[in-house]
C-alpha cells in the first residue's frame, strides 16, 4: 500500500479497483461572494455555483488579501447550500479539484478550475441582515460545532493530519 493509499484510507476514501496512485481533496474556509445560483441538468437534477473568498496576509506589512473560488455543487451538497448559504456567510467546503475546458464567447479554448464540493457548511452567518435568513429543516444538516480560533468546525470525520 502506497502513502497515498494509505492517506485515502485515513481519511475514508475506499479505492475503487487497486491501489490509489493519486488523490485530490480540498477543505476551503471563506465568505461566500454572494448567494448560490441554482441550476438544472437537462435530466432534472439541481445543481448549483457559487464564489467563496479565502483571504491571506501578503507582503511586509502583511495585508489582507482575497483569492476567488468558483464552486460547483451537485445533488444534496447543493440543496443543502441553496437552502442556507447567502452572501457573506462563512462556509467550509469539502471537495476537490477539478479543471475543465470549454470554449469562450470569442470562440478561444478556455480553461477553467473549480472546487466540486462534495459537502458545503454553513459554519457563521453574516453580521446582521434585513431579511431573515431560511431554516434549516434537515436534521441530518445539523451538526455539532467546537470552536477553533475564531472559527466554528466540524467534527466529521477526523482528518488524519
Amino acid at each position: 500500500m502506497t502513502a497515498i493509499s494509505e492517506a485515502a484510507a485515513q481519511a475514508g476514501v475506499v479505492p475503487q479497483e487497486g491501489d490509489v496512485s493519486s488523490y485530490c481533496s480540498v477543505f476551503i474556509v471563506g465568505r461566500a461572494g454572494g448567494n448560490p445560483e441554482e441550476r438544472q441538468s437537462g435530466g432534472g437534477k439541481r445543481w448549483c455555483t457559487f464564489r467563496i473568498a479565502v483571504n491571506r496576509l501578503e507582503g511586509a506589512n502583511r495585508q489582507p488579501v482575497a483569492d476567488w473560488f468558483s464552486v460547483v455543487a451537485f445533488e444534496s451538497a447543493a440543496e443543502g447550500a441553496l437552502r442556507s448559504v447567502q452572501k457573506g456567510d462563512l462556509v467550509l467546503v469539502d471537495g476537490r479539484l477539478q479543471s475543465r475546458q470549454y470554449e469562450g464567447a470569442d470562440g478561444k479554448p478556455q480553461q477553467r478550475v473549480e472546487v466540486v464540493a462534495n459537502r458545503v457548511r454553513l459554519l457563521q452567518r453574516n453580521a446582521p441582515r434585513n431579511e431573515v435568513a431560511p431554516a434549516v429543516h434537515d436534521e441530518s444538516a445539523v451538526r455539532p460545532l467546537v470552536a477553533v480560533p475564531s472559527i466554528a468546525w466540524e467534527l466529521e470525520p477526523a482528518i488524519p493530519f
